[in-house]
């Protein structure tokens, strides 16, 4: 009867059979719950042994004065991207332009119209670099002229964009004084633009980013 008893009582109550902490032990009948989690990194190259001695500096390092033009498309001034026009007129900002000034704490130099010219001299020193570097926030399209000659194009917009010169474009610049024009366009949106300008004296096998 003592037996009849003791089996009676771990059909009625399983939960005593669990409590003996055996090493066959299984959970209770019930559901298993799994949590998922994701996670996520963000991958960049090594970084670079190339020196770049920036000669014009963005807005985020002080900004370069421009001589500028806020004009319409279409009506940009002939010629104006080669050295021998007559830039005295044209007003002096300092980057970055755009129509936020005030606001978000970067423009310095208000731009409101579809179309922006900009100018200036860029010495190089004595040696010709192995290759130049753009550093451009542009919404939208921007165009880069060196002496006369266009070096880049780019229809797209944003922010961040390093654009290396090499080769032909890269034969444009000469040692020296060089004459550097911009011309950047708002087609609807953000409206900004900002150009920074550094020289990579030496380059390395391999080695293509900045």
């Amino acid at each position: 009867m003592r037996v009849l008893r003791l089996i009676a009582c771990v059909l009625v109550s399983p939960s005593l059979a669990w409590s003996q902490g055996l090493a066959w032990d299984i959970p209770q009948r019930g559901a298993i719950t799994y949590q998922r989690k994701s996670e996520t990194w963000q991958v960049s190259g090594p970084p670079s042994r190339m020196r770049v001695d920036w000669v014009i500096a963005d807005a985020d390092h002080g900004g370069a004065e421009w001589r500028y033009l806020a004009s319409t498309q279409g009506k940009q001034p002939a010629g104006f991207e080669t050295p021998g026009f007559d830039d005295s007129a044209w007003p002096i900002g300092t980057s970055e332009f755009g129509d936020q000034v005030g606001t978000l704490g970067r423009d310095r130099t208000v731009w409101k119209t579809n179309l922006l010219c900009l100018r200036r001299k860029v010495d190089l020193g004595q040696r010709k670099p192995r290759a130049i570097v753009l550093r451009i926030d542009h919404d939208d399209g921007v165009k880069v002229w060196c002496n006369g000659t266009l070096v880049l194009e780019n229809q797209g917009y944003g922010r961040g964009h390093n654009y290396i010169l090499t080769g032909p474009q890269l034969a444009a610049f000469t040692p020296g004084e060089n004459t550097v024009a911009v011309q950047c366009v708002q087609i609807g949106g953000a409206q900004y633009c900002d150009v920074a300008i550094g020289c990579i004296a030496t380059l390395q096998i391999g080695r293509a980013h900045v």
